[in-house]
C-alpha cells in the first residue's frame, strides 16, 4: 500500500472543492471541479497504463516512454526545465492547448507542430490529487506562472477565468490574454504521480473505435489491471471532437467498415492505409490511397482473403494509427 502525505491545510482545500462543486463558477459543469485532468495522446496513454506512472516530461524522455509530443517543440523550447520535472494536469478539460491539438490534421492544419490525433483523457480524483503534499497549483501555464502549494493559495486561484468556456469574440485584446492565460491553469506533481485505485477514476477516449483501438495496444496484465476505468466519454464537454477521428468500426467476415467524423473541420487529403494481418496465414493485406478525404464510410471487401475467420486491422492516416482491432468468428451454434 502506498503511503500518502497530506497538506497541513488540506481540509481546506476539501471545503473548497465542495464549494465549487455545489456552486461552479464560469461556465463550468458541475463535475468538473471533481476532478484534474491529463490529456494526451493514445500511445503515450498506453505508456502509462503499462507503467502506472503519469511520469513528468523529464522522466518520460529519460526513460523512453515519451512516444507522441503533445507539445509545441518552438513552445517546449521555450520552457523553463523546472517545469519540465512536473506530472502536468489541468483543472478542466477543453483548454486552448486541447483545442489547438486534438484530432488527425494534415501537416499544414496543425498548430506550431502540437499534434495529439487519438486523444486519451485521465480523470483523476481531485480530493485525493489536490490535497497531496508535494502537490502544487498555478493559475496558468507553468511558463509564466510559478506554482504555489498553500490552501489559500488554491482558494484564491481564479476560478471565473479558468472555467471560462464561452466565447472570446466580445473580449478586447488584454481580457482575451488574461483569460486564455487563466484556462491553463496547472495542478503539478514532481517527477510523477502513482496511479491507484483511489486517484484514478476514469481513462476516456472520444469514440467506440478509439476505446478498441486503446484497449488494443495494451497488454494482457495492463488490461486486466484498468479495464474497469476504461471507457467512452458521454459527455461532449470533454473532447471538443471538431477534427478527424474514426468514430465507429463494423468487421465481419465478409466486410470492414470504418466511419470517420463527418462534421471535421480538417477532412484532408490524407494518405490513408489499412492493413489486415489474416491470422491463419500469417499474410498481410493492403489497402491505400494517397488523396483520401476522411469524412465519410470507408468500406473494404474482404473477397480476396483465404480466412476471414480470424484477422486483425490497422487503418492509418499520414503516419498517425487512428484504428487498431481484431475480428474472430463466433463458434457459438444455436443447438
Amino acid at each position: 500500500m502506498i503511503h500518502v502525505r497530506r497538506k497541513p491545510d488540506a481540509a481546506l482545500i476539501l471545503a473548497h472543492l465542495d464549494r465549487l462543486s455545489e456552486a461552479p463558477p464560469g461556465d463550468a459543469e458541475p463535475w468538473w471541479p471533481r476532478y484534474v485532468y491529463h490529456f494526451t495522446d493514445l500511445r503515450n496513454a498506453v505508456s502509462i497504463l503499462e507503467s502506472g506512472r503519469i511520469y513528468s516530461r523529464n522522466e518520460a524522455v529519460a526513460r523512453g516512454l515519451m512516444q507522441t509530443d503533445n507539445a509545441s517543440s518552438s513552445v517546449i523550447q521555450k520552457t523553463d526545465d523546472r517545469a519540465k520535472s512536473y506530472a502536468r494536469f489541468y483543472f478542466r478539460p477543453r483548454t486552448p492547448t486541447q483545442h489547438n491539438n486534438e484530432g488527425v490534421r494534415t501537416a499544414d492544419n496543425r498548430d506550431n507542430e502540437s499534434h495529439c490525433p487519438v486523444p486519451v483523457f485521465f480523470l483523476l480524483n481531485a480530493r485525493e490529487v489536490l490535497t497531496m503534499a508535494e502537490t502544487m497549483f498555478a493559475d496558468g501555464n507553468l511558463k509564466t506562472s510559478p506554482p504555489r502549494s498553500s490552501a489559500a493559495d488554491f482558494v484564491g486561484l481564479p476560478w471565473e477565468m479558468i472555467y471560462h468556456s464561452s466565447s472570446l469574440y466580445r473580449c478586447d485584446p488584454t481580457e482575451k490574454r488574461e483569460i486564455i492565460h487563466h484556462r491553463h491553469a496547472e495542478v503539478v506533481v514532481p517527477n510523477w504521480l502513482e496511479l491507484t485505485e483511489d486517484n484514478l477514476r476514469f481513462i476516456l477516449c472520444r469514440s467506440p473505435a478509439e476505446l478498441r483501438t486503446l484497449m488494443s495496444h495494451l497488454s494482457p496484465k495492463a488490461r486486466h489491471r484498468w479495464e474497469k476505468k476504461i471507457g467512452q466519454a458521454t459527455r461532449s464537454s470533454l473532447f471538443f471532437s471538431e477534427w478527424t477521428y474514426v468514430q465507429t468500426a463494423n468487421l465481419t467476415a465478409e466486410k470492414i467498415q470504418l466511419s470517420f467524423n463527418p462534421s471535421t473541420t480538417s477532412p484532408g487529403p490524407f494518405r490513408v492505409v489499412v492493413n489486415i494481418l489474416e491470422e491463419s496465414t500469417g499474410l498481410v493485406y493492403t489497402s491505400s490511397s494517397s488523396a483520401y478525404y476522411a469524412n465519410d464510410k470507408l468500406e473494404l471487401s474482404l473477397e480476396n482473403l483465404r480466412d476471414t475467420s480470424r484477422y486483425a486491422v490497422k487503418c492509418y492516416l499520414d503516419e498517425s494509427l487512428v484504428y487498431w482491432d481484431r475480428y474472430e468468428a463466433s463458434n457459438d451454434v444455436p443447438f
